[in-house]
């Protein structure tokens, strides 16, 4: 999903920043885009230096930030466990990705996204509204949707609008992989569409969340998810 936003982005001809842990993942999603065009960089989030460099370094080569989209989350089956079984090493590890990361990131970036009057997109999850089981990554998610609530007000007395989007079932390489056709098929039965959600989708509605046509928009979480979250 955050590929398909930050190539949804350049088309539109914005110029992308696109941080990951892994530079080898960067090389492989970037490798034909102009440098001039999409900054590549290796960025822990969950690191606060980390972010603070990353941004001293965006600002260098682009000089203002306009738009941040949260995506980077730790995800998978090994945080979709018992909240009590995982360990409090474990703990520390999602909740500094999954929600510092963010934090991290906003704190680097506030004073570039003032000054551009910006944007901040959220990514949550279904499992924030209770679709799914009860897990470390759910506790996470439910926290980022309170993130958002509470950085549009503190935010919004700087002239950012910040926004959430919660996908249902996207599907993503790693998440096909990880459901498998069998749950896969029981996931889309539960929807009011009966479709496979793409990580273009996804990537729509950030960019229109992020434009000037929702503008009156902030504070509030668009749940993506192809009615999943209206069923019990």
């Amino acid at each position: 999903m955050g590929l398909a936003t930050g190539r949804r982005f350049l088309e539109a001809g914005c110029r992308v920043v696109a941080w990951d842990v892994a530079a080898a993942r960067l090389t492989d999603a970037w490798s034909d885009a102009a440098a001039s065009e999409v900054l590549t960089d290796v960025v822990d989030v969950g690191d606060p230096a980390a972010t603070d460099a990353g941004a001293t370094r965006l600002l260098d080569a682009f000089g203002r930030l306009d738009v941040v989209v949260n995506n980077a989350a730790l995800h998978g089956a090994e945080w979709q466990v018992d909240c009590l079984t995982l360990s409090p090493e474990r703990w520390r590890q999602i909740v500094d990705v999954n929600l510092l990361g963010p934090i991290n990131v906003l704190r680097s970036c506030a004073d570039a996204l003032s000054a551009a009057k910006g944007v901040v997109v959220n990514i949550s999850s279904m499992v924030a509204y209770g679709h799914g089981r009860s897990s470390p990554y759910a506790v996470t998610k439910t926290a980022v949707n309170g993130l958002t609530t509470s950085l549009a007000e503190e935010l919004g007395q700087r002239g950012v609008r910040v926004v959430g989007v919660a996908p249902g079932f996207v599907a993503t390489d790693t998440v096909v992989e990880s459901v498998g056709p069998d749950r896969m098929a029981t996931l889309i039965g539960l929807q009011s569409l009966p479709t496979v959600g793409q990580p273009g989708d996804i990537a729509e509605v950030t960019f229109f969340l992020a434009s000037a046509q929702a503008r009156m928009i902030t504070g509030q979480t668009v749940v993506a998810d192809l009615g999943i979250t209206r069923r019990p």
